[in-house]
């Protein structure tokens, strides 16, 4: 929405640029009329036609800079959505790594009271010979 806005505020600006330009124009050739000079002849015809040569070239940088100010807005946005994916990813690997913590504390807790078990049932006690199951 700030890129399309700012898109919108160039061309508003180029709209307020262009009638103000063709209120100079205007003024201009009034002007030269009025002291009685061809309109389309010599310097009144240069005249003119500088004022629309400026008027274009602000035109342009208008649009420049609404243009670039936009893409920074859709640049910004880009790297939002960037970030939002990699903290995704990065809370999924955590919840990985949470879950599988998870499992070895419990695997780890079966293996434990299976042996405290066994253990207490008598089958890791030394026979005569000094041997156990473990070796």
């Amino acid at each position: 929405l700030s890129a399309q806005s700012a898109l919108l505020r160039g061309n508003a600006e180029i709209a307020r640029l262009t009638l103000g330009a063709g209120q100079v124009r205007s003024s201009q050739r009034a002007r030269l009329a009025a002291s009685g000079i061809d309109l389309d002849v010599g310097n009144a015809r240069e005249i003119q036609a500088s004022t629309e040569m400026l008027k274009n070239a602000d035109v342009g940088t208008l649009k420049a800079n609404a243009i670039k100010s936009a893409f920074g807005y859709k640049a910004q946005g880009l790297n939002y959505q960037s970030e939002a994916l990699m903290k995704g990813l990065s809370a999924s690997t955590v919840n990985s790594n949470t879950a599988m913590t998870g499992s070895l504390l419990s695997g780890a807790s079966q293996v434990a009271s299976s042996w405290y078990a066994m253990n207490k049932a008598g089958v890791f006690a030394s026979s005569g010979s000094g041997a156990s199951l473990w070796g």
